[in-house]
């Protein structure tokens, strides 16, 4: 009877001491759960409406370089020196492929 007394206590505290340490580890997790701003940076979200090169990254090298160079993952002073370079070969042409193709 009085080893039955024992377990039924044992039993008791082990399943006290689980719940606080699984209730300890939820208020950890949902602590760092919050400590996140946003999942996507508010300039990735204005890509797709701003287009890359012709509003982005001049918004991003008026407003915030770093942010730039991480995109990048390169200066701008170098990406501008890289555009210039291959501008001429990625340019958008006119040719009459099109009217190839239609016939």
């Amino acid at each position: 009877m009085a080893s039955e007394c024992v377990d039924k206590i044992l039993r008791t505290a082990l399943l006290a001491s689980s719940i606080t340490i699984t209730t300890v580890i939820m208020m950890k997790l949902a602590r760092k759960r919050k400590m996140r701003r946003w999942w996507v940076r508010p300039w990735i979200q204005r890509r797709d409406s701003l287009g890359v090169y012709g509003t982005l990254l001049q918004e991003l090298k008026a407003d915030d370089i770093e942010e730039l160079t991480s995109y990048l993952r390169m200066s701008a002073g170098k990406f501008e020196e890289l555009f210039l370079r291959l501008e001429g070969k990625i340019a958008k042409r006119n040719t009459q492929f099109y009217l190839l193709r239609e016939t």
